[in-house]
C-alpha cells in the first residue's frame, strides 16, 4: 500500500504514530476480501469524473495524486481524507432550454375560422395543354396558299371584266363595223361599209361598197379553235401592205393574230396567202 505524503506541518508525534497505525490496519485489512470499502488507487485514478461537487486531489508517496469527488473522498480512510486538497470547484453552466424544432408547428389552442370549402369547377381542366410549336414554313406555305388563292382570283375577277367591257363594245356574237374608202364605192359615196363578225368561232366579214346593199361582197376568215373564242372580239384596220396605191384590208383577232387581205383591181379583197 502507497502511503499518502503529508503535507501538513502542524502534525504532533502522536498523530503521526497514530497515522502509522492506521496504515498499517489499513494494509491488512486491504488482504481481506469481506472488507469492500478501500478503493485500489488505480480504480481512483481512471475513475469517470462527475459533473457537479467538490473536488479533491490526495498526493501520494510515488509522486503520484489521486483525484476524487467529495462523495467519493468520504468512503476513504481519514488519512486519505486529511491528506486530500480542495480544488477549485467546477462552475457548471446554465442548461440551454431545447428549442423546439423549427420545422415543426407548435400546437396551438387559438381556433380559428376557417373559409368556406371552394366547390371545384368541372368544366375548367385541371392541367393546361402544353402549347406546341409550329415550324415555320407552316405560316410560309399559309401565305403562299393565300397569294396563290388571291392570283387566282384577281385573274379571274380581271377576265371577268374584260368579258363585261367587250360585251358593251362588240356585243354577242362578236361584231366590229367600219367605214373605209379602198375605192370600190360610187363618186356620190366612195366609202364601203365593212361589218366583220365572230360567229360561233367562225370569222365573216361583210362589204358594202357605196352604201349599196345589193353590191354587199361576204368574205370568210379564219375559224378559231381555242376555248371560248367565240367571244373573242375581232376588228378591222386598212393600210396600203403591198404598196400598190390600194389601201388593204387587215383582220385582227384579239390583240394578237392579224390577217391581211390584199386589195384587187376587181374590186374585191384576196387573202395574202392564197
Amino acid at each position: 500500500m502507497i502511503e499518502p505524503r503529508i503535507r501538513r506541518k502542524s502534525a504532533t508525534a502522536e498523530d503521526l504514530a497514530r497515522r502509522q497505525e492506521s496504515m498499517e490496519s489499513m494494509t491488512t485489512t486491504h488482504n481481506t476480501e469481506e472488507d469492500s470499502r478501500i478503493i485500489p488507487p488505480s480504480a481512483l485514478r481512471y475513475r469517470p469524473s462527475q459533473p457537479s461537487g467538490n473536488r479533491y486531489v490526495i498526493p501520494l508517496t510515488d509522486g503520484t495524486e489521486i483525484r476524487v469527488t467529495e462523495r467519493e473522498l468520504e468512503d476513504l480512510p481519514e488519512e486519505y481524507q486529511t491528506a486530500a486538497q480542495l480544488l477549485s470547484p467546477r462552475i457548471a453552466a446554465p442548461r440551454q432550454r431545447r428549442q423546439p424544432n423549427p420545422k415543426r408547428p407548435v400546437p396551438s389552442d387559438t381556433v380559428y375560422e376557417m373559409p368556406p370549402a371552394r366547390t371545384q369547377n368541372t368544366d375548367v381542366p385541371q392541367k393546361r395543354r402544353r402549347r406546341s410549336r409550329i415550324h415555320w414554313l407552316v405560316p410560309v406555305g399559309i401565305g403562299m396558299l393565300i397569294m396563290l388563292i388571291g392570283w387566282i382570283a384577281l385573274t379571274a375577277l380581271g377576265a371577268w371584266w374584260q368579258g363585261v367591257q367587250d360585251d358593251w363594245h362588240y356585243g354577242r356574237p362578236r361584231t366590229f363595223q367600219i367605214d373605209q374608202d379602198v375605192g370600190h364605192g360610187t363618186t356620190s359615196n366612195p366609202a364601203s361599209h365593212f361589218i366583220v363578225i365572230n360567229l360561233n368561232k367562225h370569222i365573216e366579214i361583210i362589204e358594202i361598197p357605196g352604201g349599196d346593199a345589193s353590191k354587199a361582197r361576204l368574205y370568210e376568215g379564219p375559224t378559231l379553235f381555242s376555248p371560248g373564242s367565240e367571244l373573242t372580239p375581232v376588228t378591222l384596220s386598212f393600210a396600203d401592205v403591198n404598196h400598190d396605191g390600194r389601201l388593204d384590208m387587215i383582220l385582227h383577232i384579239g390583240d394578237s393574230q392579224l390577217f391581211i387581205f390584199l386589195n384587187q383591181k376587181d374590186g374585191t379583197f384576196k387573202p395574202a396567202n392564197q
